[in-house]
């Protein structure tokens, strides 16, 4: 059993009141595969940007099927932890010091760094969660270029979004702290997706049958 201590948790307390990290991040995984049209991770590689340590929880402690599991984290404390503890030879973690204005604004990296210590290998599924809602364009139209690079020609890209009809392509929800709640046209957004190399598959609104989810997109890579 994998025994995360309290200060790595980074869920939000109403999901956390929901119950185990493992099972909230089962409940996740169940969510995008349904999506995605599959069972489960089984055979499949995953790329987890933003990884945090709910999945890993699951895969361990609920024994959630996975081919191989590679989580990307900008908090080094997080990665560490993870790379202490975790001896599962199908998960592996790296440290990106990627620059976040809101997590991570003194970061020095890029994602050219970040796909050499890939080796450049593409995957079968590349995911985030809660990784778009605290970026800015520059940053999620970067990231949306990065992740079609490392992404196999029938795989899927799966992300959940902070999403507004109305106003500007990009607004701050909280504007008191920039970047805390990152909201985005969904016409801005899905620009971004078509400029980056992805075809749109699906897009579904927030909290579906209680899955505790903004709203979400799975895309494929253009062909």
């Amino acid at each position: 059993m994998l025994k995360i201590p309290a200060e790595l948790n980074r869920n939000a307390k109403s999901v956390q009141d929901m119950g185990e990290p493992a099972d909230t991040g089962a409940m996740l995984i169940d969510y995008m595969c349904a999506r995605i049209g599959i069972d489960d991770l089984a055979g499949l590689d995953v790329l987890d940007l933003g990884c945090g340590v709910r999945f890993s929880e699951s895969i361990l402690n609920r024994d959630t099927p996975i081919g191989t599991y590679t989580g990307i984290e900008v908090k080094k404390k997080i990665v560490d932890f993870l790379i202490e503890h975790v001896r599962d030879p199908r998960l592996s973690y790296f440290h990106a010091d990627l620059k976040n204005l809101c997590y991570n604004p003194r970061g020095t990296a890029d994602y050219a760094d970040l796909s050499e210590v890939l080796n450049h290998k593409r995957y079968d599924i590349a995911c985030m969660f809660s990784v778009i809602t605290h970026q800015q364009p520059d940053e999620a139209s970067a990231t949306f270029q990065f992740l079609n690079r490392h992404i196999k020609p029938d795989g899927h890209m799966f992300f959940s979004a902070f999403l507004h009809q109305d106003g500007p392509e990009h607004k701050e929800l909280n504007p008191a702290k920039p970047g805390i709640k990152s909201s985005f046209s969904s016409g801005y957004i899905e620009k971004m997706l078509a400029g980056s190399g992805w075809s749109i598959v699906s897009r579904a609104d927030p909290v579906p049958n209680d899955v505790p989810i903004m709203w979400s997109y799975l895309c494929r890579p253009e062909t």
